[in-house]
């Protein structure tokens, strides 16, 4: 659909937005625990939707498409929980989707099944208790609900005041409408029901944390759910736009203004108390 160099570029805005938004870089990039357990899986769940929506639009290759899923998948669910649930409730949410539409399901059915035989060993592995028995506020499921409830408000918000954010999903308008219109995508789904399946779905992800240390999700949580909800917030603008059959219609010089204003964003996000110290809000100006 676009060039090399157009396509590296896109890439580059959505990596920047993601790195300059997450709470904690530290946990999550020079943290090498952080980095193996937590943003290489979370990586791999980018490369997993990938293929996923290959598996879905491919007519070749099915079984080869099949192994590769069930392979990334069992590396996802053994390095955390929190994309182990994410992969999981999204193969269902499709699975669940296409049997009511009546669709073939068989491949869909063979990845879920293996998916919770991952999911089992996961859960059900004894190391797992041992650790629980650490936290004495654990399984404490009112604690959880209160705890995971204000965590979400928390991503949203992190992510709706963030002026770069807002900049690049506006940017990627066009870029999902060319998506759409080149592989005849044009599932109608409510926009209501999109919200509630996505608040659900980090809801889980959260309560998940909650219940299992009764403690509040720490922050190399909320940089692994950040990307997560980077690709559910654009997976569902790409659906509101099928829905109401929206074809974004943007000059080129406001998409190049809004580019510039974009990389000032990031770079610039910093201000200077006088006599004090400079204050950055974003990681990308850090």
């Amino acid at each position: 659909i676009y060039s090399w160099h157009e396509s590296l570029i896109i890439s580059l805005f959505v990596s920047l937005a993601y790195f300059n938004i997450i709470p904690n870089p530290s946990e999550t990039i020079y943290w090498m625990t952080g980095s193996i357990f937590y943003f290489l899986p979370t990586s791999l769940v980018c490369l997993f939707c990938l293929l996923l929506i290959r598996l879905e639009h491919s007519q070749q290759s099915k079984n080869r498409l099949l192994l590769y899923l069930i392979f990334i998948a069992l590396i996802i669910v053994g390095c955390n929980e929190i994309d182990m649930i994410f992969v999981t409730e999204i193969t269902f949410i499709i699975l669940l989707y296409k049997w009511i539409s009546n669709q073939n399901i068989r491949y869909l059915f063979i990845l879920f099944i293996a998916l919770m035989m991952f999911c089992c060993v996961e859960i059900f592995a004894p190391g797992n208790y041992m650790r629980m028995t650490n936290f004495p506020n654990a399984h404490n499921v009112f604690y959880a609900l209160k705890e995971s409830s204000i965590s979400v408000l928390k991503l949203h918000v992190i992510f709706i005041r963030d002026t770069s954010f807002l900049l690049v999903s506006v940017l990627s308008l066009p870029v999902l409408s060319v998506i759409r219109n080149k592989f005849n995508i044009h599932y109608r789904l409510h926009p209501a029901l999109i919200v509630l399946i996505m608040t659900l779905v980090f809801f889980s992800l959260f309560f998940a944390v909650s219940f299992s240390t009764g403690m509040p999700s720490p922050l190399r949580i909320y940089n692994t759910a950040a990307l997560l909800f980077m690709i559910c917030w654009f997976l569902a603008i790409f659906y509101i736009m099928g829905y109401y059959q929206f074809t974004p219609n943007i000059p080129g010089v406001v998409k190049r203004l809004i580019v510039v204003v974009c990389i000032i964003s990031f770079v610039f996000g910093f201000y200077k108390i006088p006599g004090g110290d400079i204050v950055f809000n974003g990681n990308v100006s850090r």
